[in-house]
């Protein structure tokens, strides 16, 4: 993994972090680290307004869309400093899977 984003170590070593994760764990979530990938496969920042969309159990990433709200279920939050507010920054297809089975 790339140094510039081995985020991982936050986990085990800010114990901030550690406490939120505990926190966080109470209601069933976690703590993943946002990322995007390079043409390279690296990992790569996440760039504002791009969201992960999990289908088919397939992960592209693309431009948050009006449109795939109402056929993608958010997974994944960030903070948006500029906003204030909590953004989605994964999304999966939830209900293909209900559908199917």
């Amino acid at each position: 993994m790339n140094s510039k984003y081995d985020k991982t170590k936050v986990i085990a070593e800010n114990e901030e972090v550690r406490e939120a994760l505990k926190t966080l764990s109470k209601y069933g979530l976690g703590i993943l680290m946002v990322h995007s990938h390079d043409e390279n496969g690296n990992f790569s920042d996440l760039p504002k307004g791009v969201v992960a969309y999990e289908e088919d159990l397939k992960v592209t990433f693309k431009a948050e869309s009006p449109e795939d709200k109402q056929d993608y279920m958010p997974v994944a939050w960030q903070w948006d400093e500029d906003s204030g507010e909590a953004v989605a920054i994964s999304s999966c297809k939830v209900h293909q899977w209900c559908e199917e089975r």
